[in-house]
Formats: C-alpha cells, structure tokens, sequence
C-alpha cells in the first residue's frame, strides 16, 4: 500500500504549506472552468478503470460517465472508450494501471 496521503500531508505543517495552495488552486480552476463551446477535431480515447476505487466509498465510474468524452470531439468514429478491469477509475495510481494506460494509447494512435 501507499499509506494515507491526507494523513501524511496534513500530519506535518511543510507538507500543508506545500500543498494547500496547490488543492486550492486546483478547487478554484474546477469551480470557475467553462468550455470553449468548441468541440475537438480529433478523436479521443477515454480510459476508465473497471474496480472500485480504494477511496472510503469505493468509487465506481462507470463506462456510460467515461463514454461522455466522446462528445468533446466531431471525430466521434474513430473515438472509443477502453475499459480496464484491472484498475480503478484512478488509472495511474499503480505501475500496472500506467503501463495499460501506454498499450491502451500506442493501439489507439496506431489506429487514427
């Protein structure tokens, strides 16, 4: 396991001051971003992991959430949605997940 980052962040004042205003920066873009309007002209690959999440609530996202990405785009046929079974939704939390996440990305670029 990787420990508890709230615990290991919050339990020592550097680790707070290094990354409050990151999380607060962050918050602050989330609540005011607004799309352009304009849709891409490329295709998209959206990647959602199959497992639930290791957070307390065990998120699942599931593949109809992910699937919405597809809207982002025109090129909507050569866009697709991969499912990975063997990560949660935070595909990049573990070696196996990334390593998925690169086959899943060099297939698609071998296909658009």
């Amino acid at each position: 396991g990787h420990g508890d980052p709230v615990n290991s962040v919050s339990s020592q004042p550097a680790g707070v001051n290094r990354y409050v205003p990151v999380i607060q920066a962050d918050l602050a873009l989330e609540e005011t971003y607004a799309p352009s309007g304009g849709r891409l002209g490329v295709p998209v690959l959206a990647v959602v992991g199959e497992a639930a999440g290791r957070d307390k609530q065990r998120t699942c996202v599931p593949r109809e959430a992910a699937a919405l990405w597809l809207e982002a785009t025109s090129a909507a046929g050569g866009s697709r949605v991969c499912s990975l079974p063997e990560v949660d939704w935070y595909v990049f939390q573990e070696p196996a997940g990334a390593a998925a996440v690169q086959r899943e990305v060099a297939a698609f670029m071998r296909s658009v």
